[in-house]
């Protein structure tokens, strides 16, 4: 079980007082992590990055990039970023690594151009590791609310079978399936 954070991609503006974190970011609801947990900012998540694609056509996009083996190698691939508070915001940072930031230059993936599905499995901070959302799995979805984003708790139902069944197999076609079902769900 997890939480999945849907996002586009972007650049942190704010004051970051650590060398270890890139302005590399997607936002995640404030009550849904931060709150939930009560973490401290730059806290290690963990998680996998479940789907990077193009932001939708109405957005303006100043690159085109022809990548061999395309974004879709990273699907799948391991996520690691840090948590900071917005303050008095409604939706925090998960900043990422200089690493990953650098993975995705790579692959021409720039902020405001793409949106990235990850899903938060961990947060470690003070020795401690954290399991997100250990009998279900909530779904936060900014992309398309908007700033204000949408969450779905799935204890049970479709949806999280069909989540499970994409962990099992790695199979895409069951995340765009459990992403139907939850936008069916939410008015």
């Amino acid at each position: 079980m997890s939480l999945l954070i849907l996002d586009t991609l972007r650049y942190f503006d704010g004051e970051i007082n650590e060398n270890k974190v890139s302005r590399l970011c997607v936002t995640v609801a404030k009550k849904l992590l931060g709150q939930a947990y009560n973490i401290p900012n730059y806290a290690m998540v963990s998680g996998r990055i479940q789907e990077i694609s193009v932001s939708p056509p109405d957005t303006e996009r100043v690159t085109e990039a022809l990548v061999a083996g395309g974004r879709e190698r990273l699907n799948g691939s391991k996520f690691e970023g840090f948590f900071l508070s917005s303050g008095s915001g409604q939706r925090d940072y998960l900043l990422f690594t200089p690493k990953l930031a650098s993975t995705l230059r790579e692959y021409a993936i720039f902020p405001e151009e793409y949106e990235m599905k990850i899903e938060v499995e961990v947060v470690s901070f003070k020795m401690k590791k954290l399991k997100v959302y250990t009998k279900g799995t909530v779904i936060d979805n900014a992309v398309m609310r908007g700033r204000g984003g949408a969450c779905l708790t799935a204890d049970s139902g479709k949806i999280l079978s069909v989540l499970e069944s994409a962990r099992r197999e790695e199979s895409l076609g069951h995340l765009e399936r459990a992403r139907d079902l939850y936008l069916a769900a939410t008015p």
